[in-house]
């Protein structure tokens, strides 16, 4: 189904193009050389070398489909007065409104994804045995923990439910781990701090505290290099705990314990965060959304986009994502309407993977179809509306515990409908700016499978990927125009994007109802995004525009989906949009 769709798809342009050419008017031909009031329908009066078209004198009458007149008025085209004009003829007069017809694209800034945030809430009770008592290495009284020796357990409870997990064994790296827990004189008691600090150590992989490194500085150098040396055992029995749901960093809290003839007991509160990538038409590639890399314009382009991600929330630590677009845009019915395919993929996290040995992939995302329609166009203003409906041709999204269970499969089903309506405002030949708004939804929604032994719940669900209204403004200026013989442009530019998800807190709360079992909640979902986006564009000939640009994430975690982003834009015009451009005089 998917290769028909990417068929049809690659197909489509040569089709339209084919019909062009057979629609397309006859090629005007001179004049006789004879001077008359007024030439015969589809011929134009030679002029001065170099400059055809001209009249010979004031009043003869410019014939209405000569295609090197300027300022032609929009509606008519190559043979228009002939009065059988056909709907794919090219309006080349349009060249004549100069400052819309060089204006920029928007630059862009989506990424399209969204990571679930559930949170781990849950006692611990750790039981480990003790070798006798010993003295610290600054003098003070002390025990020697062995966290491996007989007896030795975790248990993780009581759950919201009132129940215990049953305890389990943690997995050091050696039968000889050995560490000092500083006491009170007579070892009624021990260091609170240091407790933490070494329970903090064992439970996770993040980042130590001042404090933290200065308890374990208390350690001789030995006993410092075992406890590091196992950062994370016990992160290792919390996946078990939750049936293979890996746990990322880990916070330890509220310590306290006893010590008894042979034991010493910890008890403690853990809190950790796990990322999941909520399933979504986008994937691991994301979406992609109208006004990137677009122009309220109908034009008649190739286009070639790449995008770097960094730190996409696809795992606790961020993920590098590179993105790459192909596409094109071909305009029809006298240049007021362009249909537009898209062919995104990426170098991103692999479609299946294990969570917490994530790895990286090139994979395919959804294909894109848009329609685009040119409501009105003056010398300062030019509106526009269509729509855009990405396919599921991208892989499902599978992803699997440490433990071998498949955590969660998303089957890619989603058919995105996107409308929209957009303005460009060019209101002096040099300054130009433009507005996208737009409202992304589901249509069908995809199948989701889980392991219910981790989320509770039935086992599936139907996912709808949320609603996403986005608002895009752009401002540029050309600080070199193309004037004379040179075809040289460029323009910096800045944009404000603004994606903001609806229905959040029915997601949150259906995600919740299947999440609060084994100490398990939903801490957030990110609800929206406000991106500063800013670069150059370059008018390198009347065929090739470069831009180059960088967005930075103006809200905090978990309101972003990436770090920073740093994007390359090509579009290479042919047809029309190539004369046009050609023929436009930007003063």
């Amino acid at each position: 189904m998917r290769r028909k769709l990417l068929l049809a798809c690659l197909t489509l342009p040569v089709v339209a193009a084919n019909a062009a050419a057979q629609l397309r008017p006859a090629q005007t031909v001179p004049c006789p050389p004879v001077v008359t009031p007024i030439c015969p329908p589809g011929t134009f009066i030679p002029g001065t070398p170099g400059t055809p078209g001209t009249p010979v004198n004031p009043g003869t009458p410019v014939n209405p489909g000569d295609p090197a007149q300027p300022g032609m008025p929009p509606d008519q085209g190559a043979g228009a007065g002939a009065g059988a004009e056909s709907p794919f003829a090219q309006d080349t007069g349009r060249g004549g409104l100069a400052a819309n017809t060089f204006s920029n694209n928007m630059f862009g800034d989506l990424l399209g994804t969204r990571p679930v945030r559930i949170g781990y809430t849950v006692p611990l009770r750790a039981t480990f045995s003790i070798l006798g008592p010993t003295t610290t290495g600054n003098g003070g009284t002390g025990v020697v923990v062995n966290p491996n020796g007989v007896g030795s357990n975790i248990v993780f409870g009581p759950l919201p439910n009132g129940t215990d997990i049953p305890p389990q064994k943690a997995t050091f790296s050696g039968n000889n781990l050995t560490y000092t827990q500083p006491t009170s004189a007579g070892g009624a008691d021990f260091d609170r701090a240091y407790a933490r600090a070494a329970l903090q150590t064992l439970v996770s992989n993040g980042t130590l505290t001042a404090e933290q490194v200065n308890q374990l500085n208390k350690l001789s150098p030995s006993d410092r290099a075992k406890l590091l040396a196992n950062r994370g055992a016990i992160n290792q029995t919390i996946t078990q705990a939750t049936r293979g749901l890996t746990i990322g960093e880990i916070s330890v809290s509220s310590v306290d314990g006893t010590i008894t003839a042979g034991t010493i007991e910890y008890t403690a509160i853990l809190t950790g965060e796990t990322i999941i990538n909520l399933p979504g038409a986008g994937g691991v590639v994301g979406k992609v959304k109208l006004s990137e890399d677009n122009n309220p314009m109908p034009r008649d382009r190739l286009i070639y986009n790449y995008d770097y991600f960094d730190a996409v929330p696809f795992t606790p630590n961020g993920f590098a994502v590179s993105r790459f677009q192909f596409g094109f845009e071909k305009t029809f019915l006298n240049g007021k309407w362009s249909a537009e395919v898209r062919l995104p993929f990426a170098g991103t996290m692999n479609s299946t993977t294990t969570q917490g040995f994530e790895t990286s992939n090139t994979e395919f995302g959804n294909i894109r179809l848009a329609l685009k329609h040119l409501l009105y166009r003056s010398e300062k203003l030019a509106v526009s509306t269509g729509f855009g409906v990405s396919l599921p041709t991208a892989d499902d999204t599978i992803v699997k515990s440490p433990l071998g269970n498949e955590l969660y499969h998303f089957r890619n089903q989603s058919v995105l409908i996107e409308p929209y309506i957009a303005a460009l405002f060019t209101p002096t030949p040099r300054l130009f700016g433009q507005v996208w708004t737009s409202l992304n939804f589901d249509a069908v929604g995809g199948d989701l499978t889980y392991d219910k032994a981790v989320f509770g719940g039935s086992g599936s669900a139907r996912i709808y990927d949320l609603p996403v209204v986005t608002v895009d403004t752009q401002v540029g200026y050309w600080v070199i125009q193309p004037s004379g013989g040179s075809q040289f442009g460029l323009a910096p530019f800045a944009e404000l994007h603004w994606n903001y998800q609806v229905l959040q807190s029915e997601l949150v709360n259906k995600v919740s109802d299947r999440t609060n079992g084994q100490g398990l909640t939903i801490n957030q979902i990110g609800g929206q995004e406000l991106n500063l986006t800013t670069g150059l564009f370059a008018r390198m000939t009347d065929t090739l525009n470069i831009g180059m640009g960088a967005t930075v994430p103006l809200l905090q975690n978990p309101n972003r989906t990436f770090n920073a982003q740093f994007g390359l834009r090509a579009n290479y015009y042919f047809g029309r949009s190539a004369r046009e451009r050609a023929s436009a005089n930007m003063y």
